[in-house]
């Protein structure tokens, strides 16, 4: 049993994010698994799969969303967070043929 398992569920008023984490090993860092990831002030990204790779694409959400506040002085919509992601994924794997990194 290799993969945890990542819920959301959204309400009128509000939405509820769970995760699965599993037991760690003892030379494990605690927050090295980490699934959930603050992108901007009102912007969270959570992942199931390789946590690598979420790890170094939730990071280059965060470098965007920053960049996009210098620019524009105002808050990053989600729809463009999400549109910088599927484009960087799919140009990555179309391009490169290989995983987003």
């Amino acid at each position: 049993k290799r993969g945890l398992l990542t819920v959301g569920v959204k309400g009128k008023t509000m939405m509820a994010v769970g995760m699965e984490r599993r037991e760690l090993q003892r030379l494990e860092v605690h927050d090295s698994n980490c699934k959930l990831w603050q992108v901007d002030e009102h912007i969270i990204g959570f992942s199931a799969g390789i946590v690598v790779d979420a790890k170094s694409l939730m990071k280059k959400c965060m470098v965007e969303a920053i960049s996009w506040r210098m620019q524009y002085e105002e808050c990053p919509t989600v729809g463009h967070i999400a549109r910088f992601l599927s484009a960087f994924t799919s140009d990555n794997v179309l391009n490169n043929k290989a995983r987003p990194m």
